[in-house]
């Protein structure tokens, strides 16, 4: 089943349901920026309204790849944001796990593409998990660097003007 105008339909409610889970995402990131902002945490506030955008725009890749199958988007309500940053490292926290979710949920998608032998699915969710794999070194990267850093207020200072 390689022939573009097909789309079985497990796929195209998994892909859907993925699209939604890209848009909670951007609204998770838009949740930590706004928590860094009220902190006056300037370059976390910056990397999450980036990442916000970028969320978005994975939100509109998938939704993208579905109308390519002649598939519009259905409505769906908008869940509570679950994100409740604490402290600056809890930001860091909550960003690698979110990316480690969403990687896991592509990746489970890949797996049914594979199943289906749906080659343009596959490209497309081989293409997505490569930018996941970049966002969780990214966050690991940082969640690392805050684990050496602790409570230190500079370190946290100088950490987060690092991110401008």
């Amino acid at each position: 089943m390689n022939n573009l105008s097909e789309l079985p339909a497990v796929l195209k409610e998994a892909l859907e349901s993925q699209a939604y889970t890209e848009l909670s995402a951007a609204r998770i990131y838009a949740r930590l920026a706004t928590w860094a902002e009220v902190n006056s945490y300037p370059g976390a506030t910056k990397l999450f309204w980036e990442q916000s955008q970028d969320e978005f725009e994975h939100f509109r890749k998938f939704a993208s790849f579905l109308a390519k199958f002649d598939h519009t988007l259905g409505i769906q309500p908008l869940n509570e944001i679950p994100a409740q940053p604490t402290s600056y490292p809890d930001l860091f926290k909550i960003a690698l796990n979110l990316e480690l979710e969403n990687t896991t949920n592509i990746s489970r998608l890949l797996d049914k593409a594979r199943e289906l032998n749906h080659g343009f699915c596959i490209l497309f969710l081989q293409e997505m998990l490569k930018i996941q794999e970049e966002e969780i070194l990214k966050f690991k990267d940082y969640v690392q660097q805050l684990e050496r850093i602790k409570s230190d207020e500079a370190g946290i200072w100088h950490f987060d003007r690092s991110l401008l």
